[in-house]
């Protein structure tokens, strides 16, 4: 793994982090595999999930997320470096996710499991992820908020020929105001 010293020393990063996934991308790197939930069929994701608390591994996380919602198994071994790393400084909830690159083959036919949150699978280009995003509130149509607009913006500019690499960690110092469609949702289904 990647030695972060200037943020946080990874032994530091692998005992703090909350949300672990995968961005699944074609082989070429053109095209993006998004899940949209059985529960919000108008929003759009990576895979990605909440640590348990028996998981001390990010890449453990990520591929039973991965796993679970797309029916796709992965040892945890095989994933890089991570993709991108969000730590969100907000003081009310800060957190730490971190999301891998799995490059795939996108013409093998995907069987959504019974049992997954997803509803349905699609591959995405570039130009048609960034419909998906709203310019000013990415987390309005993304299932997964800051942390899958985040992946999807390292993916996008590398499609754009404006990065050369992955890899980058990101922090963000605000949250937005007011609550996202998925948070709403979340929030009637707790009350």
């Amino acid at each position: 793994m990647l030695d972060w010293p200037f943020v946080i020393p990874e032994k530091e990063l692998v005992q703090k982090y909350n949300y672990a996934g995968i961005l699944v991308t074609s082989t070429d790197l053109r095209y993006v595999l998004l899940g949209s939930p059985k529960e919000a069929p108008s929003l759009w994701g990576n895979f990605a999930g909440a640590r348990n608390k028996n998981e001390s591994d990010p890449r453990i996380t990520a591929t039973r997320e991965l796993r679970e919602e797309a029916g796709l198994g992965v040892n945890y071994e095989t994933l890089n470096d991570p993709l991108i790393i969000i730590k969100n400084a907000e003081p009310s909830n800060p957190r730490v996710g971190i999301v891998y690159l799995l490059p795939a083959d996108n013409n093998v036919p995907l069987v959504v499991p019974p049992e997954s949150e997803i509803e349905t699978l699609q591959w995405y280009s570039w130009d048609k992820v960034c419909e998906l995003m709203d310019e000013h509130r990415p987390d309005l149509r993304l299932w997964g908020g800051q942390y899958t607009s985040e992946a999807l913006y390292r993916w996008i500019y590398l499609n754009n020929g404006r990065e050369k690499h992955f890899g980058g960690i990101v922090q963000i110092d605000y949250g937005y105001l007011g609550t996202t469609p998925f948070k709403q949702l979340k929030m009637s289904e707790n009350t």
